[in-house]
């Protein structure tokens, strides 16, 4: 139940559902306390469910070296409700976390993508003013839309040929 209300909250104010505090508030529901050793536990069984649905783009593991080596800053902004630690750890198996030193998850800063703020977060961290920056992304509404309210360029990367930018619905 703790799950669906959390969800629900997320829905409602478009801020992210925290999947770490919906399964500490669900275990709490039943009289149990985990310590934090036991919620990074919980957290690292979503290891195995992001290998299945997370794949990176094939070409990602020989275009990130070279990029990163030609001096480019890169990150990652994420929408998930997979503690960022499971996330990392799921980059470091794919062998790209250390080509992408910025990381931003939804479910550590409680804002979406196309929200402004994940946007902002993400160009602070990273050094970077918009109009110099380049954000790619799979989805036109999350990863074009958004950041290019910022002043962001933007490219968009069909992860199958189906879907095209200018069929694409934004908003």
């Amino acid at each position: 139940r703790q799950f669906v209300f959390a969800y629900l909250r997320s829905v409602i104010s478009r801020r992210e559902v925290r999947l770490v505090s919906a399964l500490q508030a669900s275990h709490r529901s039943m009289g149990i306390r985990l310590n934090p050793d036991q919620v990074v536990d919980l957290g690292f069984q979503f290891l195995p469910m992001l290998g299945r649905f997370f794949a990176p783009f094939s070409e990602a593991q020989s275009l990130l070296p070279r990029l990163h080596a030609s001096g480019l800053k890169l990150g990652v902004v994420s929408n998930t409700m997979v503690p960022g630690f499971a996330m990392d750890e799921h980059l470091r198996g794919a062998e790209l976390l250390q080509y992408l030193p910025v990381r931003i998850y939804s479910s550590e800063v409680g804002y979406k993508k196309p929200n402004r703020r994940i946007f902002r977060l993400a160009l602070n961290r990273i050094g970077a003013e918009p109009e110099r920056t380049l954000f790619i992304g799979d989805s036109a509404r999350n990863d074009v839309h958004g950041p290019s309210r910022l002043g962001m360029k933007t490219a968009f990367l069909s992860p199958d040929a189906r879907v095209s930018p200018r069929k694409a619905k934004l908003w």
